[in-house]
C-alpha cells in the first residue's frame, strides 16, 4: 500500500473513530459525496455515454448530494450510516456470495432507519464501527496472525475505544448546554424578581402618597368644620 495512502487511512480512521459525532456534517458530506460519483459514474456509463460526461455526472452527483447531507443532517446521517456500516462489513468479510451484500445492505439500511430515531447514539456506534475497522484493517498489515482470538481484539479494541470516546464528548456537550441553560434561567428569575420588587416598591411610593392626600382631606375637613 503507498505510503500516503496508508498514513491518510490511518488519520482519518482515528478522526472519525474518536471524534465521528464532532464531525457529523463533515462525515455526512463526504460519505454522500462518494455516493452521489458513483451514481453519476456509473448511471452515465450504463447510459453508454462517453468518459468525459461521466466524469461530469460523477462530479455533479457528489456536489450536489454531499451538500444536501451536509445541510440535512438527519439525511446525511442515513446516508453515512447505510454506506459506512454497509461497506465496512464488505470490508472485514470479503463475501464471494451477492446474499452476503443484500444480508450487509439490510443490515446497513437497520442503522439508517435507527439513526432517524436515535441520531446521536446511532451515529457514534456508526462512526466508532467504521473508524474502528479501519484502523484495525491497517494493523492486520503489520501483525499477521490465525489467532482468532487476536484478530477480533485487533478490530473490536477501537471500536469499543471509540465509542466510549465519544459517548464522553457527548454527555460533556450536553452537560455544558444544559449549564448554560440553567444560567440563564437563573437570569431569567433574576430579572422577573427584580422586575417584582420595582413594583412593589412602587406600589408602596403610590399607596403612601394616597394616604397622605387622604390624611390632607381630612385636615382641610376638619379645618372647615371648625371655622363653621
Amino acid at each position: 500500500m503507498n505510503i500516503v495512502v496508508l498514513v491518510g487511512t490511518v488519520i482519518i480512521s482515528i478522526i472519525l473513530c474518536l471524534f465521528g459525532i464532532k464531525l457529523m456534517r463533515i462525515g455526512n458530506a463526504l460519505a454522500a459525496a462518494v455516493l452521489g460519483a458513483g451514481i453519476g459514474y456509473y448511471g452515465a456509463e450504463l447510459a453508454g455515454m462517453d468518459v468525459k460526461t461521466q466524469m461530469l455526472l460523477a462530479i455533479a452527483g457528489a456536489v450536489i448530494l454531499g451538500a444536501l447531507a451536509a445541510i440535512f443532517k438527519k439525511f446525511g446521517a442515513f446516508l453515512f450510516c447505510m454506506i459506512g456500516v454497509t461497506g465496512m462489513l464488505i470490508l472485514l468479510t470479503r463475501p464471494g456470495n451477492w446474499i452476503f451484500y443484500a444480508v450487509y445492505g439490510g443490515i446497513g439500511m437497520l442503522f439508517a432507519i435507527a439513526a432517524m430515531n436515535w441520531l446521536d447514539a446511532v451515529y457514534i456506534f456508526a462512526t466508532a464501527f467504521v473508524g474502528g475497522v479501519g484502523i484495525g484493517t491497517i494493523i492486520r498489515k503489520f501483525i499477521v496472525t490465525d489467532n482468532i482470538g487476536v484478530v477480533i481484539a485487533i478490530f473490536v479494541i477501537p471500536v469499543v475505544m471509540g465509542c466510549i470516546v465519544q459517548f464522553i464528548l457527548k454527555s460533556r456537550e450536553i452537560g455544558r448546554k444544559e449549564a448554560a441553560h440553567s444560567e440563564e434561567v437563573k437570569k431569567e428569575i433574576s430579572k422577573e424578581e427584580e422586575v417584582e420588587s420595582a413594583r412593589a416598591l412602587f406600589g408602596e411610593e403610590a399607596s403612601d402618597d394616597v394616604n397622605r392626600e387622604a390624611e390632607s382631606v381630612d385636615h382641610v375637613d376638619e379645618t372647615e368644620e371648625t371655622i363653621e
